[in-house]
């Protein structure tokens, strides 16, 4: 059982930091207004995945959140900013 729920801790950090990444790939590209390569990163942070888009004074935000299926009930929150150059 120890093993079991240290590898699903390891899988936790693991589509942690890849939910992270798509949040910010997806806030640049929206800051350059690259909506194709947006839609990329938010493809590939999964299915299940809810997305959000604001946009702050001169900062384009993503946040990104999912439950990963599996033992630990848990739910994974991304959040990146980007300067926003693209209008």
């Amino acid at each position: 059982m120890v093993v079991g729920l240290a590898i699903a801790g390891v899988v936790l950090v693991d589509a942690q930091g890849r939910l992270q990444l798509a949040a910010a790939t997806a806030s640049r590209a929206l800051g350059r207004a690259d909506t194709d390569t947006a839609r990329a990163a938010l493809a590939a942070a999964g299915p299940g995945t809810a997305s959000s888009v604001t946009h702050r004074d001169v900062l384009v935000c993503v946040t990104l959140e999912r439950r990963p299926a599996g033992p630990l009930p848990v739910l994974l929150h991304g959040t990146a900013c980007a300067a926003d150059g693209g209008g």
